[in-house]
């Protein structure tokens, strides 16, 4: 499901892109985050900048 769902944004992408999805506990997706936009074949991403984008979202709130 997720799969999909990421692929419906990024489709007509022609670099590397850094979703992150959140789940709810029923596996459906609750938010997605362009964490980043790389070169054509690479994108480098520090883990630090996909862990702060979770930690500071409000687990209460889609």
């Amino acid at each position: 499901m997720g799969q999909k769902f990421a692929a419906s944004y990024i489709a007509d992408e022609n670099q590397e892109v850094l979703l992150v999805l959140r789940f709810n506990t029923k596996n459906q997706v609750v938010g997605l985050h362009r964490a980043h936009v790389g070169s054509l074949n690479a994108s480098l991403v520090h883990p630090r900048k996909v862990i702060l984008h979770i930690l500071h979202r409000d687990p209460t709130k889609h």
